[in-house]
């Protein structure tokens, strides 16, 4: 019977796991993008799957909160969280987890940001009696005045790997903190695991990256650095990196470096160190690099039981105040690196020679005196840790390496499996190219411009030939360009007899062509080809200058054959061209403007009329010339044919008759006015008539700058003015008197200025 009921059991349990199986073999794939695809929201999708789904979302950013409802489903990006945000439209937990959800429930692959609420704890993520997985995600830019504005968890066993965790903050006074991360767990033993994560650049006022209370952390492989511990009161921010109260905790393998704590006055103050364990209940720390805080690298206090801390295998070194502060605090402290020193056994203090720790790159150096130098006794300490930061394993040496780097710089490596070590001291011969199974030392040399055998010479002991540059691909190479190689390389050639590399149509034997060049490399040029005679045709008219010609096989661009041209520099003169008015013989008949000139008369007076013995011939007017040759005295503007004839004993008209109809009788006044440029009288200034050299008579200005001359013949003359002090303005004036029976005035009048000197 209870056989029987033994097999009923056995039966059912298979059912009921056969059960379980059907349903998780029609688990689901729910996708997520902005459009296009089943859901435009994440929390739709989670709304609509069920346990064991999983929700791929495409790239793009998401306006909402994400709540998991207890399923166990996987929410993770397509192409990572560059591309992939989810924010929340207001100021709650982006994503919240709080019913229950365990490790089979992710989120992973999202960028998480952008939170404010100063009330609001866990802006980022909120974890509430939910222990999901959280991985490979970015969370930043989250702030608050309360706990954990990146992730908050209460009650909580969630798994943090692989995620960065930067530039969120939490609270400036009050004692709030965890800026990127909070754990409260009071009554429950879970562990949560916080692993391979960054976090770097997060403020709080407790704990700048982590603030753990009455919880059980496991913290491993992480990267803390740079955090900041700050307070707007005058009590000093509390543990720069991470402050754990009053819990279990295990720390390796973590780098903790260059996290600090202010107030608002600026100077340093409180705990201010990378690692502050407060009253812990037991703590591991194993095998840590704590470097370059502001304060201490560690500082314990308050210890309820003797020896709850055990450091082992850390580096604590360039820290500001000192490698421990204890406070009081029962350590067991071993196999240590501490600047300025602590008692305990295999505890040193030497610079450990860090690779690069101005990159933040503490790993050791060949020469650290922290390589080997740990404890490997796991009877005293069974929680070493089995891999560095790297995923070396440990130990890689004699022993442990002391902080978060197990030294790898000798790696004894076979990459093309030809039986040599690329690094030296593997028991071999190095390898000189560990990528090529064909080099090794002791390998047969071949014609491959490497050096195979690893003697330091490329292709040693095979036959090499000289061969040419072939830089234009004619098979025809460049005597004067040469290399010397075990085989024949693309671009030279094995012949030297090319005259021009940089053409492939000129080669030794090549048919020759009218192009200027010696295609065939015999030292001619274009020969066995016609050659005649073309005349430069520089105005380009057609016509060449028979003065200027070349011998080619081609009409070449700028010549003609014609050699006609009379002028080749301008372009409307040549045989044929029409005859223009321009002194040019512009159809090349020898004869300048012929059928276009005549008789022009010279005008020297400007009078319009020409002298008839000064003549030029011309076909268009020229100046100083004149039509006519009418002109009797063609040194007088007034003396032509026709002009007024003036009582002055000159033929004015041209007529042959001097004075005709001019009386002796006859006379008139001259008179006028002396002044100054400004029209200011001149008194007592000399005054002249003249004709046209001789002085007729003188006189002097009045007050007025008046002056007169009477009973003057009708004639031409002179007036001139001076006066000690002045110049004239202008050396005569010209005064004709109207013949008689004229209806002229009988004065004339003449005004002169005189300029001061």
């Amino acid at each position: 019977m209870k056989k029987n009921r033994l097999i009923f059991k056995i039966f059912v349990i298979c059912l009921t796991l056969l059960g379980l199986s059907i349903v998780r073999s029609q688990a689901a794939l729910l996708d997520v993008c902005p459009s296009g695809c089943t859901y435009s929201s994440i929390q739709e999708a989670i709304t609509a799957s069920s346990d064991g789904d999983t929700i791929e979302v495409g790239d793009g950013t998401y306006y909402e909160h994400l709540n998991f409802a207890g399923k166990e489903i996987t929410v993770k990006s397509i192409n990572g969280p560059a591309v992939t945000s989810i924010m929340g439209p207001d100021g709650n937990s982006t994503v919240n987890f709080a019913s229950g959800e365990g490790p089979l429930t992710v989120l992973e692959g999202f960028t998480i940001s952008h939170q404010h609420n100063p009330q609001r704890w866990g802006l980022g993520i909120g974890c509430y009696y939910s222990s999901p997985t959280i991985k490979n995600n970015i969370i930043t830019g989250n702030w608050n005045m309360n706990w954990g504005a990146g992730i908050y968890l209460q009650n909580s066993a969630a798994q943090i790997i692989g995620n960065e965790i930067t530039y969120n903050g939490s609270a400036f006074w009050l004692g709030y903190g965890g800026g990127g991360i909070y754990v409260y767990n009071p009554g429950v033993s879970a562990e949560v695991v916080i692993k391979n994560n960054l976090i770097n650049h997060n403020e709080g006022c407790v704990g700048g990256g982590i603030y753990a209370f009455n919880s059980t952390l496991r913290i491993t492989h992480n990267q803390i650095t740079e955090n900041n511990s700050f307070r707007y009161d005058d009590y000093g921010g509390n543990a720069c990196g991470l402050f754990l109260q009053e819990g279990y905790y295990y720390l390796a393998n973590n780098l903790i470096a260059k996290n600090f704590a202010k107030t608002n006055g600026s100077s340093t103050a409180g705990l201010n160190n990378g690692l502050c364990l407060d009253m812990p209940y037991y703590s591991r720390v194993i095998n840590n690099t704590i470097v370059a805080n502001e304060g201490h690298g560690i500082a314990c206090s308050n210890f309820y039981y003797p020896y709850a801390v055990v450091l082992a295998n850390n580096i604590i070194w360039s820290n500001t105040d000192g490698g421990i502060n204890p406070d009081r605090a029962n350590l067991a402290v071993t196999y240590n690196n501490i600047q300025s020193g602590f008692t305990g056994t295999g505890n040193i203090s030497h610079d450990p020679d860090f690779a690069n720790p101005v990159a933040l790159n503490y790993h050791l150096g060949i020469n650290s005196p922290c390589i080997d130098s740990g404890t490997n006794d796991l009877s005293t300490h069974p929680d070493l840790p089995a891999y560095d930061i790297d995923g070396n394993v440990r130990p890689l040496g004699l022993g442990f390496d002391m902080g978060y780097d197990e030294f790898s710089g000798i790696t004894c490596e076979d990459a093309d499996n030809d039986g040599f070590f690329a690094a030296a001291g593997c028991g071999t011969e190095q390898d000189c190219n560990d990528n090529d199974p064909l080099t090794y030392p002791g390998a047969p040399e071949i014609c491959d411009h490497k050096d195979n055998n690893c003697d330091g010479t490329i292709d040693d002991g095979i036959t090499k030939n000289t061969y040419y540059l072939d830089i234009d691909g004619d098979g025809f190479g460049n005597p004067d360009i040469s290399i010397q190689d075990c085989k024949l390389s693309s671009g030279y050639s094995t012949d030297n007899t090319d005259c021009d590399d940089t053409d492939s149509i000129t080669y030794p034997g090549a048919p020759e062509i009218c192009d200027h060049k010696d295609n065939n490399c015999d030292g001619i040029i274009d020969d066995g080809l016609t050659q005649n005679t073309y005349y430069l045709d520089t105005d380009g008219d057609g016509f060449g200058d028979p003065n200027n010609s070349i011998q080619d096989c081609e009409l070449p661009s700028g010549y003609v054959t014609d050699n006609s041209d009379c002028d080749d520099t301008d372009s409307i003169t040549y045989p044929g061209a029409p005859e223009i008015c321009d002194h040019k013989d512009n159809n090349c008949d020898g004869t300048i403007d012929d059928g276009l000139q005549n008789t022009y008369y010279l005008d020297a007076d400007g009078d319009g009329f020409g002298d008839p013995n000064n003549t030029t011939q011309d076909c268009s007017l020229p100046s100083g010339y004149a039509v006519n040759s009418a002109d009797c005295n063609d040194t007088d503007p007034g003396i032509y044919t026709g002009a007024e004839e003036l009582c002055d004993g000159i033929d004015n008209n041209c007529d042959s008759r001097i004075d005709e109809g001019c009386s002796a009788s006859e006379t008139g006044v001259i008179s006028g006015f002396i002044t100054e440029s400004s029209y200011t009288p001149i008194a007592n200034a000399s005054v002249y008539l003249l004709t046209k050299s001789n002085i007729l008579a003188s006189t002097v200005t009045d007050s007025y700058g008046h002056y007169s001359f009477v009973g003057i013949q009708t004639g031409l003359y002179k007036i001139s003015a001076d006066k000690t002090g002045y110049a004239l303005n202008y050396e005569f004036a010209f005064v004709r008197r109207p013949r008689t029976g004229t209806s002229a005035s009988p004065e004339e009048f003449v005004n002169l200025a005189l300029t001061a000197q």
